[in-house]
């Protein structure tokens, strides 16, 4: 077992690898553009030539022009550490909505930054809620506080 697939507990390395040979049209091992398309189309979606060609090269580690079963495993696991991240931040949020209205205020914003350590001004905090507050609402959803901090993880 590589180091990647001790990462992922067994049973879940097995669902990948059954979800790869569901992709894997050929059986050859690996998949390729077209079947990435095949499988993407069948699920509803539409991809370009040029869509699949950038899929394929994020995660194509050898380029050799088709993902095999350790890069699809690599790519999986990335997914689920951003899913289990999203998941975090969004157990925070609610944890920092102290008065439970599902919007965050800028005072629930400063004490959110400064319980994860981070020292912000009110100013600051200001240009952060201009920043995240998409809809203008003069507070952050849920789902602006998810893009606020995917920022902030980013950048530290």
């Amino acid at each position: 077992m590589t180091e990647l697939e001790s990462e992922i507990d067994e049973e879940r390395s097995r669902e990948f690898k059954e979800a790869f040979d569901l992709f894997d049209k050929d059986g050859n091992g690996d998949i390729s553009e077209n079947e990435l398309g095949t499988v993407m189309r069948s699920l509803g979606q539409n991809p370009t030539h040029a869509e699949l060609a950038l899929i394929i090269k994020e995660v194509d580690v050898d380029g050799d022009g088709e993902i095999s079963f350790p890069e699809f495993l690599k790519m999986m696991s990335r997914k689920q550490k951003d899913v289990q991240i999203e998941n975090d931040i969004k157990a925070a949020f609610k944890i920092f909505d102290t008065d439970h209205n599902q919007f965050l205020n800028t005072k629930e914003l400063q004490a959110a930054m400064e319980k994860l350590g981070e020292k912000v001004t009110p100013e600051q905090v200001q240009e952060m809620m201009k920043e995240a507050d998409y809809d203008g609402d003069g507070q952050l959803s849920c789902e602006e506080f998810v893009r606020v901090m995917r920022a902030v993880l980013i950048h530290n």
